[in-house]
């Protein structure tokens, strides 16, 4: 025998400098590894995890994956879905198995009336403070205020549809505009109200507009007449909302 060969008796565990572990036995479904130079650890398993490791590669198994990992091509589930941050907030993304992709708290509202009488007077500029939350997912419409405030910096799609009631051919102009604070990033809407009414004084329109918009700005809806004398005498109907949605 070579020096420094050492025969196993099956009583002395093999060093590792001899081709061992140095370990006299091991837990069930464990994984071997080097805890330091020459030095062979056991790793406990547990049910359903993943082996990862820290700042100083020390491996562990979690059922959580660390910061900063990039999964490419990921497919999980045996349908293919993929839930991502399932747990808080609930299903912020879900990609399900036929394609389609939801957002649970993608910023999005749409805010409607039962109704507003009398909302303006001659040349005077009204902000509607539609009063009904449809859908607000991210908690920044203000009904006291008639404002949406952005959560997040993007681009957004503003739209609206507005029922005017009350109108007269007498009407010379009107004017509604959706804005967005600290931008001159307007859409607006200008037109005479006797070339396109109905004879029961009525008028639906409907826009919209991209807009970028940084965290906390807002956005509202404004509307203007003028002609209309100084009886306040123009409503807004409730087929009437203000929406949007984060698109990028």
């Amino acid at each position: 025998m070579a020096t420094n060969d050492q025969l196993n008796t099956g009583n002395i565990p093999l060093p590792v400098a001899h081709g061992g572990t140095g370990l006299a036995s091991t837990t069930a479904n464990s994984i071997l590894y080097s805890s330091s130079t020459s030095v062979i650890a056991d790793l406990p398993t547990g049910n359903n995890g993943v082996i990862i490791t820290n700042g100083s590669g020390v491996p562990s198994v979690s059922s959580t994956l660390p910061n900063n990992v990039q999964i490419k091509n990921l497919v999980m589930g045996a349908n293919s879905a993929v839930s991502v941050n399932a747990s808080a907030p609930a299903n912020s993304l879900q990609v399900t198995s036929a394609g389609y992709r939801k957002q649970a708290i993608q910023p999005t509202w749409k805010i409607g009336t039962a109704g507003l009488s009398n909302v303006t007077g001659n040349a005077t500029v009204y902000q509607i403070l539609f009063e009904t939350v449809l859908i607000d997912n991210a908690s920044g419409y203000s009904a006291a205020t008639g404002i949406y405030t952005v959560p997040v910096t993007g681009n957004y799609l503003i739209m609206c549809r507005l029922e005017w009631t009350g109108l007269t051919a007498s009407f010379t102009q009107l004017d509604w505009r959706i804005r967005q604070s600290g931008s001159n990033d307007t859409y607006q809407f200008l037109f005479k109200p006797s070339t396109i009414l109905t004879a029961a004084g009525k008028l639906i329109m409907t826009g919209s507009k991209i807009l970028r918009v940084v965290a906390g700005g807002t956005g509202t809806l404004k509307i203007l007449t003028t002609g209309v004398g100084s009886t306040k005498t123009i409503s807004i109907g409730a087929e009437s909302f203000f929406a949007g949605y984060l698109l990028s």
